[in-house]
């Protein structure tokens, strides 16, 4: 019993760590805004779903390590199964993110299992940081998947709006905003409007100029939306998590080393007889 206990003892942290990388997504999965936002709020908020994407991913292979038995993956498997139908509900990106899940939970528990039986000598980054990279790599993936389904039902619903903050950045980078506001219908009756409302007006007529001119370029690719936004959202948390992926190497390393310390985990040395080819 004892033993089994101690193969579980990071499940708790692993089932923790993806009910809030749920609860994080939750919110993106209805808004396109985030993509295009310079806001630094946002930055902070995606750097943190990139940091439980590797703490995930770092958790369920530490765990997949320590208990080594498919009878303890099963249930942990099907729990964050349940975790994710809780966030997301049974519509489409729901199930595709559930089932997704297990899948590729699967994949990486025989991945691991494999490197178990076959390495020499245990380095813990060294030998689980590509199964690191991947995990993420697929994770990520899949919630861009389902990202996809989830944004295409909004924008169906919806329509798509060019966000404000494109908006904003077209207006700073403009090198002739007295054009802009020429080409408004109602540039006529700026003068006639005091300093603070002119301002107001000026802005808000550039933004309906710039949102109407780029609603038109796009209205007949509006159909490959959904799929832009989805490699969007793929390629701005692959690029963050990476980056994040460098600190949780030397964290296996550290992890194993305080495991050993505490008598959690004991290794054990051995000869092997290697046959080698002389000519």
């Amino acid at each position: 019993m004892i033993k089994y206990l101690k193969k579980l003892t990071f499940a708790p942290f692993l089932l923790v760590a993806f009910a809030f990388l749920c609860h994080k997504l939750s919110y993106l999965f209805n808004t396109y805004d985030f993509i295009f936002s310079l806001s630094s709020q946002v930055y902070i908020d995606m750097i943190n779903i990139s940091i439980l994407i590797s703490l995930f991913s770092f958790l369920f292979i530490l765990f997949s390590t320590l208990a080594m038995e498919l009878k303890l993956i099963i249930p942990i498997g099907v729990a964050l199964f349940i975790l994710a139908i809780i966030f997301f509900g049974y519509q489409l990106s729901g199930l595709v993110f559930a089932i997704g899940i297990l899948v590729i939970l699967f994949i990486i528990y025989i991945s691991v299992e494999n490197v178990m039986k076959n390495y020499l000598n245990f380095s813990p980054a060294s030998i689980f940081s590509p199964i690191v990279k991947y995990l993420s790599g697929l994770l990520i993936f899949v919630i861009a998947v389902s990202y996809y389904f989830s944004i295409n039902n909004v924008l169906m619903k919806n329509g798509f709006q060019i966000p404000d903050s494109i908006i904003e950045t077209v207006i700073e980078l403009s090198p002739n905003i007295n054009q802009l506001i020429k080409q408004s219908n109602d540039s006529q009756s700026l003068l006639k409007i005091n300093s603070e409302s002119q301002q107001n007006f000026i802005r808000d007529s550039i933004k309906k100029t710039i949102r109407g001119q780029i609603q038109d370029i796009i209205k007949p690719f509006i159909g490959f939306v959904p799929i832009i936004l989805a490699l969007l959202f793929f390629i701005t948390f692959q690029s963050i998590t990476s980056l994040v992926n460098l600190l949780i190497y030397s964290l296996f390393w550290l992890t194993f080393f305080v495991l050993e310390k505490i008598g959690f985990i004991t290794f054990i040395e051995e000869q092997r007889t290697v046959r080698k080819i002389v000519i």
